[in-house]
């Protein structure tokens, strides 16, 4: 018994139901001009009739010619997700699975002369007949034409949400696709786009002919492995000589599969707006990484003639602060009271055990913060450090040794508070 429990369901071999059902009546032999021809005759019976037919495999040629198989579209076993030698990044979780091993074949037979024979080769299934034609890819995609494959692909080149697609392809061609539908026509596009390239190489060139700035470091060892990529829109290198005073430095993660930090430069408008300026895919969060993105933001500064920012604004993060130091020691810095507020949030929170202490807390730490005198801030922190010494040793030890920029009275020669 203790045997069987450490079993996980997932371990034991799928089973496929052994049921035969015929669902409606096949269609007779007959013999078509092409085998497109014999193929849209067999998807078109099966339509309304709650099952699909998709290309099974190209079978041995005999003596009257070549010969296909078609198959229901649950024919076949799913793929062991637990292979171990499958590539990480081909693995998914929560997947699932129609095919349930179902016998249903079709046998397409070439003849002399060019011209093809259809013939059911079993005509049993075993499973019901799905009350949905959508649920049926071929039925979905199958229907939709080359001036819809059109319209799907010119509304994603414009980054038209999927719902919107979905809803006008609907509207105009009558057809009910799924998000995937749209997906999968996505990505048969850039496989398209790619044919003899590489993904970072057909990156590279797209943005260059849109008239991007493009900045792309590879590997020393290997030149073909691209290690960092910085690139700038037009209109954003515009924005940014009308308003160059203010930058906003961040790096979010976890946006691609292999992990790289995205470094995002956003400006200040003067609609109060932050648009977006540049961006740069880092291979780590090392100084000589920031030094390299701030080197290509300076190559955008020197090309188009901008001034260099009175101000940059970023995070806590020592790599990026030293490089800024060197490579732009005439630009003021600020510390992001955002990114320094979440932190404080997060590491105090804990240490204060009611909702009512951790306001006096919050409330006593922005007033530090905020203090607009040398006399209120030493007020102000005098009555912080009487709270919880752990949270303010915190908030002292890690952000007050940082007060030349964070505290508003010092830095509001940079930034008004």
């Amino acid at each position: 018994m203790s045997s069987l429990s450490s079993v996980h369901p997932s371990d034991f071999p799928l089973s496929f139901p052994d049921i035969r059902v015929k669902i409606g009546e096949p269609l007779p032999e007959a013999t078509y001009d092409n085998l497109p021809q014999l193929m849209n005759a067999y998807v078109s019976h099966s339509y309304n009739r709650g099952y699909g037919v998709v290309l099974g495999y190209k079978g041995k040629a005999n003596k009257l010619g070549n010969r296909t198989i078609y198959w229901c579209d649950r024919s076949g076993k799913p793929r062991d997700r637990k292979d171990k030698t499958l590539d990480p990044s081909r693995k998914r979780a929560n997947t699932g699975s129609r095919c349930c091993d179902c016998p249903f074949k079709i046998e397409a037979q070439e003849l002399p002369g060019g011209r093809w024979r259809g013939r059911i080769l079993n005509e049993y299934h075993n499973h019901t007949a799905s009350e949905e034609t959508t649920s049926h890819p071929v039925h979905r995609k199958g229907r939709l034409d080359a001036d819809g494959e059109v319209l799907v692909k010119q509304l994603l080149s414009r980054a038209t949400p999927v719902s919107t697609i979905l809803e006008q392809v609907n509207n105009q061609f009558g057809l009910r696709l799924k998000a995937r539908d749209i997906y999968n026509l996505r990505a048969k596009q850039r496989r398209t786009d790619l044919v003899d390239t590489t993904a970072i190489q057909w990156l590279a060139d797209t943005l260059k002919e849109q008239d991007f700035f493009v900045e792309i470091d590879v590997a020393e060892d290997n030149p073909d492995r691209v290690t960092r990529l910085f690139f700038a829109h037009p209109e954003s290198i515009k924005l940014l000589a009308k308003y160059p005073d203010v930058i906003l430095m961040d790096c979010t993660y976890k946006t691609n599969r292999f992990n790289m930090p995205l470094l995002n430069f956003c400006g200040t408008a003067g609609n109060n707006m932050t648009p977006q300026i540049c961006l740069a895919f880092l291979s780590g969060e090392k100084e000589e990484d920031y030094a390299w993105a701030l080197k290509c933001y300076r190559e955008i500064l020197a090309q188009y003639d901008i001034a260099e920012p009175k101000c940059f604004v970023t995070d806590r993060e020592l790599a990026l602060l030293n490089a800024l130091d060197k490579l732009f020691p005439a630009s003021d810095h600020i510390l992001c009271r955002w990114h320094v507020n979440m932190n404080v949030v997060a590491k105090c929170k804990k240490n204060l055990k009611t909702k009512e202490a951790f306001q006096e807390f919050y409330e006593a730490w922005t007033a530090v913060v905020e203090s607009e005198t040398l006399e209120a801030y030493e007020g102000n922190l005098t009555d912080f450090k009487k709270l919880n010494s752990t949270a303010v040793n915190y908030c002292v030890k890690t952000w007050l040794v940082w007060k030349e920029k964070l505290v508003c009275f010092m830095s509001k020669h940079v930034f008004s508070c």
